[in-house]
């Protein structure tokens, strides 16, 4: 893939070019099966971020980089910066509450290797992923940073510490995460030379009310950062997790593995049920991921009594469907192979009545909505119309949701033990009453095991 982006670079080298084909290039080498480069998952509260790295082009900075994600350095770190239209960066910082507040000790930089050398070659387009450093172009030690857009005129310059080092390049699933993470609201915050706090002054943070202590739920953390494999139909779903889906990686029965179908995703959701997701034929998949109680953290102010007796017994999915003709109507299959039996299905996002995203229940109205026969889920959805989480008509509709249980009708919903999710008063005013957020996230576990550039 590395020579293929080098000789494109050589022959199209305008910034619109470099737009397009980055997304191009990856999908040509999937799909070949071509000699691709180590693949890493990022994994946050909002969904995976994969990223293929250019071992070849970069060999010394992709060394360097998974270095520290072997050892698990970025686990837990978080997002401390993030510029729209510019770069999200990570890769550096941590906080241990236990060690101070937030700007009084409790942040810290996680140790470092020596500099890597300047491996400067590829251009800064949308997409790509590139080391932070100084002035020096040779002091680039664990910070990294994601293009939000055509950044090459800026860091491509030689002039500007040598240019900035492109090592990888995110997927077009992982894309879609980086966006819905940019959108999250973002805050300053002062240097506190005494704890040694840099400061930060794009923060994103879920659920800040200004003026109160930084909380680690607050942070976009950095979950878990690990060398993952290949995903043959680019639907955000690997290879080895599809074909462990029912029916021998086959969940939908058509006789073709999931892996190989655009429009089809098996995955297991957030208590280990498998599922697969059916859309047609003529549309994809992508961003396709399961998540757990931390995605309903990241918004508990639009949570309202909503769920008072209800069972979340799958977590939340996120997708995408993409090749929708501009404001069709499609229809998805959710496919609940075991667990709990779900009879409706939640959405999260805005409505013509509710501009602001927020929870609500995804009731079939004749044109949208969720109709639940059995163990299946159809979700209707109409581009751009409600239930399509952007409002716009633009061909691709993106669904984060959640297939549940009416407790109070059926019980536990399998006779698992089950547990309802806590009033929303509790989440309402979060004024400090964090301890009984905590023992929500606790019960859900427990039914869970029972079933800069810094310059």
């Amino acid at each position: 893939m590395t020579e293929i982006i080098i000789q494109l670079k050589q022959i199209l080298p305008s910034k619109i070019t470099w737009q397009a084909i980055a997304f191009f290039t990856i999908s040509v080498v999937f799909m070949a099966g071509a000699n691709a480069g180590t693949l890493v998952r990022i994994e946050t509260a909002l969904g995976n971020v994969d990223i293929e790295l250019f071992d070849d082009v970069a060999p010394q900075t992709v060394a360097n980089f998974l270095n520290y994600v072997r050892r698990g350095d970025y686990d837990d770190t978080f997002i401390h910066r993030v510029e729209t239209g510019f770069v999200l960066q990570a890769g550096g910082w941590i906080f241990n509450p236990e060690n101070g507040g937030f700007s009084q000790g409790g942040v810290s930089h996680i140790p470092t290797d020596p500099p890597v050398p300047n491996e400067f070659d590829l251009s800064n387009v949308r997409g790509t992923i590139a080391m932070a450093k100084g002035s020096n172009p040779d002091s680039a030690t664990s910070e990294w940073f994601i293009n939000l857009d055509d950044n090459s005129t800026a860091l491509d310059n030689p002039l500007n510490a040598g240019g900035f080092t492109v090592f990888g390049v995110v997927t077009e699933s992982g894309m879609n995460v980086v966006d819905d993470l940019v959108a999250i609201p973002t805050f300053s915050f002062a240097a506190n030379p005494v704890y040694g706090f840099p400061g930060f002054a794009t923060l994103p943070l879920f659920n800040f009310p200004s003026g109160l202590p930084v909380q680690t739920s607050n942070l976009v953390l950095l979950n878990k950062v690990s060398i993952t494999e290949l995903d043959d139909d680019s639907d955000g779903v690997v290879n080895s997790i599809e074909d462990a889906a029912p029916n021998g990686g086959d969940g939908n029965g058509d006789g073709v593995p999931d892996r190989l179908q655009a429009n089809v995703a098996s995955l297991f959701d957030a208590l280990d049920y498998p599922v697969t997701l059916v859309a047609p034929a003529s549309t994809r998949l992508v961003s396709v991921t399961s998540l757990g109680e931390e995605f309903l953290v990241t918004n508990i102010s639009s949570v309202g009594k909503l769920f008072d007796g209800i069972n979340l017994g799958h977590g939340f999915f996120k997708f995408t469907i993409r090749d929708v003709a501009p404001g069709g109507a499609v229809d998805l299959d959710l496919i609940i192979h075991s667990g709990p039996s779900p009879d409706t299905y939640f959405k999260f996002g805005p409505t013509a009545a509710d501009p602001l995203p927020h929870w609500y229940k995804f009731k079939y109205d004749g044109q949208t909505g969720a109709e639940v026969n059995g163990s299946v889920v159809t979700l209707h959805f109409q581009d751009g119309g409600r239930g399509d989480s952007d409002l716009i008509a633009n061909g691709e509709i993106t669904d984060p949701g959640a297939p549940a249980t009416n407790i109070g009708n059926s019980g536990s919903g399998n006779g698992g033990g089950g547990c309802a999710l806590l009033p929303a008063s509790i989440y309402r005013n979060y004024d400090g009453s964090w301890l009984l957020l905590a023992m929500f996230i606790f019960c859900i576990r427990v039914y869970r095991r029972l079933s800069p550039v810094d310059r």
